[in-house]
């Protein structure tokens, strides 16, 4: 009986550790289009999946003013989901005659949901 009921204990906490990590990614995914301001879009997202809740990020991203930009950088920082963010290199380039500056962003997201 006791064996019976340490394997069901098992199962059920495997579930769990399934279900949050199903969840962190839209958790993840909220979390970066909340932070993001209106001038900034993202053109590709890398992730992998960390511990519970956990997601180590590298997101290619395209502003049209350079204040777009420290604008979401400011609001990681000022965010407690995310850490250890960085700005990679600024290029500044042509679009059908706009101009834009393309850059990437790395960081790590730790979900307050879990």
């Amino acid at each position: 009986m006791q064996g019976d009921i340490n394997t069901l204990k098992a199962k059920l906490n495997a579930i769990k550790q399934l279900l949050q990590g199903r969840l962190t990614y839209p958790y993840f995914m909220q979390s970066l289009l909340r932070s993001m301001p209106g001038g900034v879009w993202v053109s590709n997202v890398t992730t992998t999946l960390g511990g519970p809740g956990q997601v180590a990020f590298t997101a290619a991203a395209s502003a049209l003013q350079s204040e777009d930009i420290a604008d979401w950088i400011s609001a990681f920082d000022e965010s407690p989901e995310f850490s250890d963010v960085s700005l990679g290199a600024i290029q500044l380039r042509a679009v059908q005659g706009t101009a834009q500056f393309g850059f990437q962003v790395k960081g790590n997201y730790k979900s307050s949901e879990n």
